[in-house]
């Protein structure tokens, strides 16, 4: 199940780092107050270790592992890593584990919350220095196909999306999350044109492309992969919809400074 509190996986080996521990205080804004945040400790990660996974947890924690200081960065601003410009090699080569918890806060972070953390985070242990600006990008526009969208009304009165490689489900659908999704497995902007308005439930497989195929996840397909297309032909042949490449205006982060973290 995959949204703004899930937990993210991708698999990848990096070379060996020694391991060291710091401690900061951080404040973030939940709620609409300021709580104390305590960054426990960030590691490197070691070598063994090949999966990466982060989000918030309950008891107001955000745990990481295996993340980089791009996917951090990336996080922090709300956007995916091809939105990070600049900085040096090690920003998506070194990787870290983090974990962090709110001193006054007992729930899980929302969305908002966790930008912040992550924001925090970036700022204070990493000095990240960044801006951002509007530059004109590759998107996707999704629209109706020709014949109409082939969606079916949900049941469920929460939305929630699981995405693996070559499988896109989940229910209460709304278009702007399916594009949201559509961005993350892509790697690139898309763009909600289709005008349908409601909920849905969705269930798309089609063939992974190593090309093009980001999708969060390392599980394989559980479907015949054999008899279905790529992603751009299986939304169409079983949703109705359509994925339209154009460009348009995306929004970049541009790193101006950033720091290995120190030992505290």
């Amino acid at each position: 199940m995959i949204d703004f509190t899930s937990v993210r996986r991708l698999r990848f080996s990096v070379s060996s780092l020694c391991w060291f521990t710091v401690s900061i205080a951080l404040t973030v804004s939940l709620n609409a107050e300021a709580v104390g945040f305590e960054v426990a400790s960030i590691k490197p990660t070691p070598s063994s270790l090949v999966e990466t996974q982060w989000g918030p947890a309950p008891g107001g924690r955000f745990t990481a592992q295996g993340i980089t200081a791009k996917q951090l960065i990336a996080l922090a601003y709300g956007v995916r890593e091809s939105q990070v410009v600049g900085g040096p090699k090690w920003i998506h080569q070194n990787r870290w584990n983090v974990e962090a918890k709110a001193a006054n806060f007992s729930g899980t972070f929302n969305r908002q919350q966790l930008l912040e953390a992550a924001k925090s985070i970036v700022s204070e242990r990493f000095q990240l220095r960044a801006r951002t600006e509007t530059r004109e990008m590759a998107v996707y526009l999704l629209v109706v196909a020709d014949g109409g969208h082939r969606l079916k009304a949900t049941t469920e009165a929460s939305p929630f999306m699981r995405v693996a490689r070559g499988v896109l489900e989940g229910k209460s659908v709304t278009m702007d999350l399916l594009a949201r999704t559509l961005s993350n497995t892509l790697d690139r902007a898309v763009i909600n044109q289709t005008g349908v308005q409601g909920a849905y439930e969705v269930r798309l497989t089609w063939t992974p492309d190593p090309g093009l195929d980001g999708a969060p996840g390392g599980n394989p397909t559980d479907h015949d992969v054999s008899i279905l297309g790529s992603i751009f032909t299986e939304i169409q042949n079983q949703l109705g919809l359509r994925l339209k490449a154009d460009r348009g205006p995306g929004e970049v982060v541009e790193i101006e400074q950033v720091q290995l973290p120190g030992e505290n």
